[in-house]
């Protein structure tokens, strides 16, 4: 029932990556496939990940976040990433590489505890505007599979000019701070 109600709320989504994700122990109190199940919409995908009684060795990508810059073309952005693993999982070195639409951008390489968390930051420039996909991968040999790779949308803009005209010169200077925090510091007429 949750799935098939996910699956109506994705077919209207106006997102491109529509993605349900399962996980579970797939015991029959849980987990039932009905005989004649509705199937999901078109371009949404299903996800089914299986979660073991015991600690799997695995290591996986946590998250990816872009929030709070000014994604413009031509400047280098932070591409904020958590890598993670189980208490099983033997603390290593590990590369995870940056792809955007379908090419290698960058690779970093980080020292993953067991049973821990460690952030990489990745710096790209975007040098055309628009939407761009991408992915932050690990090694597949880390485990289960599914988790090697975590996907991310985001859009890049050209700068846009601004002319700010008042007559405070600290009203000036606030503003000014407001629009591009950190290159406040120059004089505008």
């Amino acid at each position: 029932t949750a799935v098939r109600e996910a699956g109506r709320i994705l077919a209207t989504a106006r997102h491109p990556n529509r993605e349900i994700h399962v996980l579970s122990d797939f015991q029959r109190a849980s987990w039932t496939e009905p005989q004649n199940a509705t199937p999901l919409p078109e371009h949404v995908r299903l996800f089914l990940l299986p979660v073991a009684g015991e600690d799997v060795s695995n290591a996986w990508v946590e998250s990816i976040d872009t929030s709070g810059q000014i994604l413009s073309t031509g400047t280098p952005i932070e591409i904020r990433t958590v890598l993670g693993s189980s208490e099983s999982f033997a603390s290593r070195e590990m590369d995870a590489e940056l792809d955007t639409d379908g090419r290698a951008m960058d690779r970093r390489r980080a020292q993953v505890p067991s049973g821990g968390k460690v952030s990489v930051a990745f710096h790209p420039t975007y040098e055309q505007e628009g939407v761009h996909l991408g992915k932050i991968a690990i090694p597949t040999d880390v485990g289960i599979e599914e988790d090697d790779n975590r996907y991310f949308i985001l859009r890049t803009d050209r700068n846009v000019p601004v002319l700010l005209v008042a007559e405070d010169p600290s009203a000036e200077k606030y503003l000014a701070s407001a629009i591009s925090p950190g290159e406040a510091g120059g004089s505008f007429q």
